[in-house]
């Protein structure tokens, strides 16, 4: 079985060594879809891309699994090895989301906030965390990871990593979020199921990157947020 540390290492190595690929992955996507194709045009043929390939991938494991004669403890260390090559690849794709809109994360902690902020949410925001790290994790979080110095970053992937190892380990949470989270990869989600598993993911990193009602440009983050210490920021008065 895939351990939490090894969960943890295993996205650590994608965001080290993948940011390249992922910034390839979206030039190669532009120059394919012509001059004229906008942010969602390209982030629509990324998330696509990562369907095809999750899904292929669960109908291989999970055909296997259902093969007579392969044991409990087969399925679930086939079901365990590719949950963790999901994550990864699930990782991969939120930061070709990041580039595509525009952000730029050239240092390990922010890339990371990114992975660790997209896979947690549910439902627009990142469940059950407060704090700094709730607000990250929410609709036009990734505006905020420029403003927050490396410490904090620090802290708020100790926050995020927390709550989505809780997802992944918590069996009461699989059931309620195994649409959200890749849970069940040769263990019964399926091709289908992967496939709702990455427009999920791919949804979520939409409005971790998009422009949010208090900064439409994206040059910015709303009022009301945090500075660059941290604090909240009051709203301007009217």
């Amino acid at each position: 079985m895939v351990t939490r540390q090894r969960w943890l290492d295993g996205l650590d190595r994608v965001v080290e060594s993948r940011y390249g690929a992922a910034e390839q992955l979206v030039a190669d996507t532009r120059r394919r879809l012509g001059a004229a194709a906008d942010v969602d045009q390209v982030v629509d043929a990324i998330v696509k891309k990562y369907t095809r390939e999750l899904a292929a991938v669960a109908a291989v494991s999970g055909g296997t699994a259902a093969v007579p004669g392969v044991g409990t403890s087969v399925s679930l260390a086939m079901a365990s090895a590719d949950l963790a090559y999901t994550m990864g690849r699930l990782a991969e794709m939120v930061l070709a989301i990041g580039v595509a809109h525009g952000h730029d994360a050239q240092s390990f902690e922010a890339r990371k906030t990114w992975v660790l902020a997209v896979l947690g949410m549910g439902r627009g925001a990142v469940v059950g965390v407060d704090g700094l790290a709730g607000r990250v994790g929410s609709e036009g979080g990734a505006r905020l990871v420029t403003s927050i110095t490396s410490t904090q970053l620090d802290k708020v992937n100790s926050k995020l990593a927390t709550k989505l190892l809780t997802k992944l380990t918590t069996e009461q949470a699989a059931l309620r979020m195994g649409r959200v989270l890749p849970f069940g990869i040769g263990a019964g989600v399926g091709a289908a199921g992967n496939a709702m598993i990455v427009r999920s993911i791919g949804r979520a990193a939409r409005e971790f990157f998009g422009p949010t009602a208090g900064a439409p440009d994206g040059t910015a983050p709303p009022p009301g947020v945090i500075n660059t210490t941290g604090r909240e920021t009051p709203p301007p008065v009217a």
